[in-house]
This record gives C-alpha cells, structure tokens and sequence, in this order.
C-alpha cells in the first residue's frame, strides 16, 4: 500500500468512482471538475490531504483543512479539521481503515497541529474515532441528521467551539442573505460541506455582496441548495427547508 500527499496533479488524476458513498449517482465531467477546482484553490489555503493507493488506484484518501480557514462555524486555535475520510467498499475493513487513519494521524502530529477535529454523522463512526483517542466535544445538526463532533489534543489546548448560525441585527437598511449553503461535490465526513459565512464584523458588508453580486448568484444556482438564510435579520430558513426553489428565495432577498 502506497501513500501520497494531495497535490494539483493528484487533484487532476483523481477520477470518478473513488468516493462513491460520499457522492451520488455518476460524475458527470463538470462535476468532477468543479470538484477538483474546489480542491485546488484551497490548497494555499491549508488543505491537505493523504491518498492510500494501490497498484495506482486511489483506494481511500482523508482530506484535513486548519480551522481557521475551515468553511464551518467552529473556532478554535492551531487545529486541524478532518474534512472527510473514504475507503474503498472492498477496502473498507477494519485493518486497511486503520492503517489509513493511522497515517493520518502520525502526518498531523508531525505537522504541529495541536489537536484534530472530525464529525461523526449519526455517531456511527464513534467507536472508530474514540479507539484513536478523540472524545466527544458536542452533538450539532446537520440536514436535520445528529452528528458528533469529536476532538483529539497533542497539547494542553481547550477544545474548539462550535457556533450554531443565528440570526443578527440588520444594521440601518442592508439586507442579511445568504448563511449557509453547501456544493455538494465539497463533502464533510460522509455527510456534506457547508460553505458557512462566519459571523464577523463585516458579516452583513459579506452577506450583501453574496446576494447582489450576479456572478455570485449564478454559482449559488448552480453549485447547490440554499439550506439558511436571513431577511432582515429574520429567520427564512424554513422556507428553504421546504425546498422553496432557489431562484425564488434569491428574487425574495433580492
């Protein structure tokens, strides 16, 4: 077995078929490059990841990103993220997903990091996660499914916090837009990965832009479902969740 660092080249050799519980249906060539894409312009961002091979076919990978630049509303300090982590069905025993995390744990220790975040959806990983020494920090939502998110320390450092999106005050007129909404080619554990707007002092100059901006737009309409948005510094989220079509909820915000 033969492992490799995520790079732009590897992004590129990376085909269809390896994640297939993580993705659904066939990969269409623009899905796998939107995806690719995506990996490639967080690269200089911290992303990072390992590759398990064998005989040059991608059998499982793992893909971390520093939780200051993770798109997810958890903060914390010299933390790594645990994006998302696959086997091969055919791989996926205990002994080839242990040598995989193993791997993966021994490269983050060795890059300083002190402490790793994964979420579990639904705690069925658990057991996995807790035999590497991570230990529950809180149980959050996603998609209306429960998911873990655990924590494992190198250091004496507090555990990360995680900030349920709320809704915040509308200053003078600007209009709020846009909370979460995830690409679905952009996986988090074998759940999704939100593209959160952290809340920040210039969140509302943020949001502002992410709704008037027609380009912008047009990559909300394509990429995937607005699942949280904020009108006014009201709540319309249930809206959304109705599967209120897209182009409706950004004419209504617009």
């Amino acid at each position: 077995m033969d492992f490799r660092e995520l790079t732009p080249s590897l992004v590129t050799f990376w085909g269809a078929g390896c994640s297939e519980h993580l993705l659904t249906g066939i990969e269409s060539s623009s899905f796998i490059r939107q995806r690719n894409n995506w990996y490639i312009a967080n690269i200089p961002l911290g992303l990072s990841g390992l590759f398990m091979m064998d005989w040059g076919k991608i059998v499982g990978f793992s893909i971390e990103m520093p939780i200051d630049y993770v798109p997810l509303p958890i903060f914390g300090n010299n933390i790594i993220v645990i994006l998302c982590y696959w086997t091969q069905p055919v791989m996926s025993t205990s002994k080839h997903k242990n040598l995989l995390l193993i791997k993966v744990m021994e490269r983050l220790e060795r890059k300083g990091y002190d402490g790793i975040v994964v979420f579990s959806p639904g705690g069925i990983d658990n057991p996995v996660w807790e035999a590497f020494g991570f230990e529950k920090i809180t149980e959050c939502e996603f998609m209306g499914m429960p998911s873990y998110m655990m924590f494992r320390k190198y250091a004496d450092v507090s555990p990360p916090s995680f900030q349920s999106p709320v809704s915040l005050l509308p200053p003078r007129q600007r209009k709020y837009a846009i909370d979460i909404f995830y690409p679905k080619y952009c996986p988090i554990g074998s759940l999704i990965m939100s593209k959160v707007i952290k809340q920040s002092p210039n969140f509302a100059q943020i949001a502002e832009l992410r709704v008037h901006d027609t380009s912008y737009r047009d990559v909300v309409l394509s990429s995937g479902r607005v699942i949280g948005v904020y009108l006014n510094g009201e709540d319309i989220t249930r809206e959304i969740i109705q599967n209120t079509p897209i182009k409706k909820i950004i004419e209504k915000i617009s």
